[in-house]
């Protein structure tokens, strides 16, 4: 970085640069890639508290099988991506999971900062040196800096405290299905309270007919005309021939035996009359539904055998276990099948991601999938839409543009169906809280005073404007604080 500095060069750092969705290892400006998967040491262990220190380069299927060598004790919580991601890498840019740690920015401290200048620095206690509660304090004393480097150009993290889930003493999975698309908001409302009250501490997830079929299939090119969309009686042919319905979700409910019991009734109490079917799986369930899996396959029920299939890895996300299982669902609108070791990138799979955030309402939330609906037909794409209790109150809503980058000006016509969507939800308040590389220049829509602070603080960080310009930064050359 010192070198950059010195002699002007461009740079931008990556961890293992599978950032899916959002750009994968593609910086939002050109330079010198500085690739940090060589740096993959779990440093620190605590056994007591349950914590580890990481670098970029150690993966969720790395530091879970570390937990897993020394007793299962503690949980990492995974995402549904690919193992191989960096830990380091998506808490930075404020990725979540499945379990109550499912906030990964929200359970991280103590980061290890290498500045553009080549000073090495530590947030919190860190910078006061050997301060016992350095791991588990992330403000430490003083102005908190930590939130400077999460989703910003200000410095390269070689390390960072990642707080880990005590393995409760029970878990039960829940999935529901709803059968009525009508229905999602009162589905959104039902849940609430329960989110807000504590009694569900597991991040939702729902996801749609479009988001869940990629589970079982591919795009149906052969019943469709080129360049259509699946909708209306194609889409319920498709939904009926592999038991998908309007909504599909998942959580889980932990701790003992009595708390569990009293959850599944509050969550009974709560789906009532709405008409949606809903299952609670635990160990000894899921061992079962494996058992009976060959029977079914054999004699003809294929599509419950596949959806016990699918139901396995999703149970273990919910346990901190990281799964690929999910990964060829990017290979959607591709031609051929998805290979047994995916790569979407490799493989040229196209994927954009928009993910918006509305408070915990339902009818926020049915807006924004109406507006995606409406939005991604009407540019030619199938809009697959997660909606995720992100927290107590708030709702995360990934909508996925896929497609096939072999085809000629897809590229550019999913970018155009990108901005088209992520403008009319602008329009209505729903503002993104991720970026993918190409949209970087949101961050100008940003209030003036808000727009020259930071413009400020990266010239503090990085005068030359030489690390990762253009990422999560102010690119208005009308800005008089931004240089020209």
């Amino acid at each position: 970085m010192r070198l950059c500095s010195q002699h002007r060069v461009p740079y931008f750092a990556l961890s293992t640069g599978k950032n899916w969705g959002y750009g994968s290892a593609s910086p939002a400006r050109s330079g010198l890639a500085i690739d940090l998967g060589g740096m993959n040491q779990i440093r620190l262990y605590d056994d007591k508290l349950g914590y580890v220190r990481v670098e970029p380069g150690v993966t969720q299927a790395q530091l879970h099988g570390f937990l897993q060598a020394r007793g299962g004790r503690f949980w990492l919580d995974a995402t549904g991506s690919s193992p191989e991601c960096s830990l380091v890498g998506n808490t930075l840019e404020r990725g979540f999971g499945h379990t109550p740690y499912a906030d990964h920015a929200a359970h991280a401290s103590a980061l290890e900062v290498v500045l553009p200048d080549g000073k090495v620095i530590e947030t919190g206690f860190g910078a006061f040196g050997a301060v016992k509660a350095k791991h588990v304090y992330p403000p430490g004393l003083g102005p908190s800096l930590d939130g400077l480097f999460f989703q910003s150009s200000f410095g390269i993290i070689t390390a960072m405290t990642i707080w880990l889930m005590p393995a409760p003493e029970r878990t039960c999975a829940f999935f529901l299905a709803l059968k009525s698309a009508e229905q999602y908001p009162a589905l959104i409302e039902a849940l609430r309270p329960l989110r807000l009250s504590g009694q569900l501490r597991s991040a939702i997830h729902l996801g749609n007919a479009y988001r869940v079929l990629p589970s079982f299939t591919q795009f149906p090119w052969d019943n469709l005309p080129e360049g259509g969309t699946l909708q209306g009686e194609a889409l319920a042919r498709l939904q009926q021939c592999h038991g998908v319905l309007a909504w599909h979700g998942s959580g889980a409910l932990y701790g003992t035996a009595g708390e569990i019991r009293e959850g599944r009734r509050a969550l009974r109490r709560a789906l009532r009359g709405l008409d949606v079917k809903l299952i609670f799986v635990d160990e000894g369930r899921l061992a079962l539904l494996q058992r009976l899996q060959p029977l079914l396959a054999r004699f003809g029920a294929g599509r419950l055998a596949r959806q016990i299939d699918l139901l396995a890895p999703a149970y273990g996300l919910l346990h901190g276990r990281p799964t690929d299982r999910f990964l060829p669902t990017v290979y959607w609108r591709k031609r051929l099948p998805a290979p047994s070791q995916p790569d979407p990138d490799r493989d040229r799979c196209g994927l954009i991601w928009c993910a918006v955030l509305s408070e915990l309402d339902g009818v926020q939330a049915d807006a924004v999938q109406k507006i995606a609906t409406d939005s991604l037909l009407g540019a030619g794409f199938e809009p697959a839409i997660t909606t995720t209790f992100l927290s107590e109150r708030c709702l995360e809503h990934v909508i996925s543009i896929s497609f096939d980058r072999e085809v000629a000006g897809e590229d550019d016509k999913a970018r155009h169906a990108f901005e088209t969507l992520l403008n009319a939800l602008l329009a209505e308040g729903y503002f993104p809280y991720r970026l993918p590389t190409f949209a970087q220049g949101l961050m100008d829509k940003a209030q003036g005073g808000y727009r020259q602070l930071l413009t400020t603080l990266k010239s503090a960080f990085d005068p030359g404007r030489l690390f990762a310009d253009g990422r999560y930064t102010i690119t208005n050359d009308s800005d008089p604080a931004s240089p020209g």
